[in-house]
């Protein structure tokens, strides 16, 4: 499962190569900040795969600050 919040072209992209690949993947779109969207998340994991296996967080916050 690809998870987007606002680049559904990237996430398909993603999903295309991981296929084209012999892999197996959807992408759905999320707002990991919203409990129902991550709700709706692993309900379609669970519908597309049985349910989740692994779970990879790569979301990150990176805030500047002056040196």
């Amino acid at each position: 499962m690809v998870n987007y919040a606002s680049s559904k072209e990237s996430a398909e992209s993603v999903v295309k190569i991981i296929t084209d690949n012999g892999g197996i993947a959807i992408a759905v779109q999320a707002d990991v900040s919203k409990e129902a969207d991550v709700t709706r998340l692993f309900e379609e994991t669970k519908k597309a795969f049985g349910g989740l296996d692994i779970l990879v967080n790569n979301a990150v916050y990176q805030g500047y600050r002056p040196y």
